[in-house]
């Protein structure tokens, strides 16, 4: 463990990032909601799955009055590091979760999963204490898995 967070094994990892390949696949479009530098990292998973025919888009949450648009068979998928945009757009934030069945989210605080996130279909933790440069390639690394699951599991086959 690091700090009060677990360490996922190989196998605990890939199963993790192919789960998050089967949501995207089995949703319409892909809602990427959450802080703004964390989810810009998906940008690249983002060009490359709509050359797969898959949309993703993202909704910062700096835009406090920018209108969300959430249909039911699409997945929120909510990307913060340390969960403190959970706290700080508290508002926007259960509007969004409202809006969406199907949630998965990239964190690292239990808390947030407990209080905010408990119908989450998938829950990707992070090991790290703040928001760090491993963070930043974590997530880099989980773009590239659920890339790499999705192409081959859904897109090739």
């Amino acid at each position: 463990t690091i700090g009060s967070n677990q360490i996922l094994s190989k196998d605990e990892f890939i199963n993790k990032t192919r789960e998050l390949a089967r949501l995207f696949y089995e949703r319409d479009k892909v809602v990427v909601y959450g802080a703004t530098y964390p989810s810009s990292i998906l940008f690249n998973l983002q060009v490359d799955l709509l050359l797969m025919g898959k949309q993703l888009v993202f909704y910062p949450t700096k835009e406090k009055n920018k209108p969300i648009f959430i249909d039911d068979n699409d997945l929120l998928f909510i990307v913060t590091y340390s969960g403190r945009f959970l706290s700080f757009v508290q508002n926007q934030t259960d509007k969004v979760l409202g809006l969406s069945q199907h949630i998965a989210a990239f964190t690292k605080e239990n808390k947030y999963k407990q209080d905010h996130l408990s119908s989450c279909e998938a829950f990707f933790p992070l090991p790290f204490e703040e928001d760090e440069l491993e963070s930043n390639i974590l997530l880099m690394i989980v773009g590239d898995m659920i890339r790499y699951h999705y192409y081959y599991d859904y897109y090739k086959g």
